[in-house]
């Protein structure tokens, strides 16, 4: 049986009732790291002359990577995310899934990752991790588009000496319909390790790599439910554009992210153990 969506939202407005300045302060953090990526990447945008920050999971957009400008902030901001802002967000979510699982940890938890070097090493192999399987899953489900791209680019035929076929020029009119189809796939197949942070934080000596091939089995029956859920705080963050604070949207939004993850894999473990008991 899955959680329903204000169960989960409940245990974690429960769990953080006493815990709300320092929930706030550990978001905080979070987001004074993420507004410093963001001007981070325009300063080197200004100091490369560049006009475009590729991201590998807008494979369809790699086409703007045609001026080293463009390459150099594109890598130089995927490895500031890559060394410094995941694993704070790694970090901040372990302190979450602990403090709803009754843990009193300071907001210098959040740091956990930063404290040794093993554990920034564990919080780097998980970022390559999600950032390989990202790659290539988004590149196979958006490989239509960018062969019908090809297939429809003037700039393509202009190398060979001609122009669009007349027959082929219309696949042109399909490009939106393969993007939308291509974001689709690749949330369905990427959704899949949802739980790969909340299986680490649960048991700290399964390796990395375990713990991907767990959560795609652990996750099964639980991804439809887990983007519906995590759909349903949409409304919360357009108002913290308006009137609800973002300092409270966030730690609220990450504390049910956490009590939903925790009560799949419990789920999954009782029933493995039922299932184990029913053999004798």
């Amino acid at each position: 049986m899955l959680p329903t969506n204000a169960a989960a939202k409940s245990t974690a407005r429960v769990t953080l009732k006493k815990r709300w300045p320092a929930a706030i302060a550990t978001s905080l953090i979070l987001l004074t790291v993420f507004i410093i990526e963001i001007y981070f990447q325009q300063l080197v945008l200004v100091i490369a002359k560049g006009d475009y920050i590729w991201s590998p999971l807008q494979p369809q957009n790699i086409i703007y990577l045609n001026q080293w400008p463009n390459v150099l902030v594109s890598v130089v901001s995927t490895l500031f995310f890559f060394t410094i802002t995941f694993p704070l967000l790694f970090g901040v979510l372990r302190w979450f899934w602990r403090t709803t699982g009754g843990a009193d940890d300071s907001v210098g938890g959040v740091f956990y990752y930063f404290s040794a070097i093993n554990n920034y090493l564990l919080s780097l192999k998980v970022w390559w991790g999600f950032f390989w399987r990202a790659v290539a899953v988004t590149a196979l489900m958006f490989l239509p588009y960018m062969i019908a791209y090809a297939a429809t680019s003037p700039e393509v035929y202009a190398l060979f000496g001609t122009s669009v076929p007349l027959g082929i020029s219309s696949l042109s009119s399909i490009s939106d319909f393969l993007i939308i189809l291509g974001l689709v796939g690749s949330i369905a197949l990427i959704i899949r390790f949802y739980l790969v942070p909340a299986i680490l934080f649960w048991d700290e000596t399964i390796s990395v790599n375990d713990a991907f091939k767990y959560s795609y089995i652990v996750s099964k029956g639980s991804k439809a439910a887990f983007f519906y859920f995590v759909i349903s705080f949409v409304g919360w963050f357009v108002l913290s554009m308006l009137a609800v604070p973002l300092l409270f949207t966030v730690p609220y939004f990450l504390a049910s992210v956490t009590v939903f993850s925790r009560y799949i894999i419990n789920n999954y473990q009782r029933m493995q153990n039922t299932a184990q008991q029913g053999e004798f």
